[in-house]
């Protein structure tokens, strides 16, 4: 979950545990996607990745002159933010095709939220309920 608020805000930072980070959002061919996901996970600390499926539509406006495309959604922390944008422009190889796009936009605040590092499901805590 990832928690915005406006760039204007003169607010600092209050919520415990949130830091400033930064949103890359890019566009590459479907199937990309998911293989770009892997290697970022492997080669850099990231907050969050969004992958999702969209179509793009062509000057014609002719049902059938569509593409799917994967966008990706990866929110860094601010000082990484330079570094994994690089990783990505060169991972999608942005540059050899029309059509692609990369952006970094400023994210006040964000919540980190973070799962085990495991593959044994035996090696996760264990989940109590306590009562009152």
């Amino acid at each position: 979950m990832i928690i915005a608020y406006p760039q204007n805000t003169n607010e600092h930072l209050t919520l415990t545990g949130c830091t400033p980070a930064k949103l890359i959002v890019c566009t590459v061919p479907q199937g990309l996607g998911v293989e770009i996901v892997i290697q970022l996970y492997e080669k850099s600390e990231i907050i969050n990745i969004q992958h999702n499926t969209a179509r793009t539509q062509h000057a014609h406006e002719s049902n059938h002159d569509w593409q799917e495309i994967d966008v990706l959604q990866v929110v860094v922390k601010k000082e990484l933010a330079d570094e994994v944008f690089n990783l990505m422009y060169q991972l999608t190889n942005l540059h050899a095709q029309e059509g692609r796009f990369i952006y970094q936009m400023h994210l006040p605040r964000v919540t980190p939220f973070k799962l085990p590092l495991t593959r044994d499901l035996n090696d996760l805590p264990v989940e109590e309920v306590v009562s009152d």
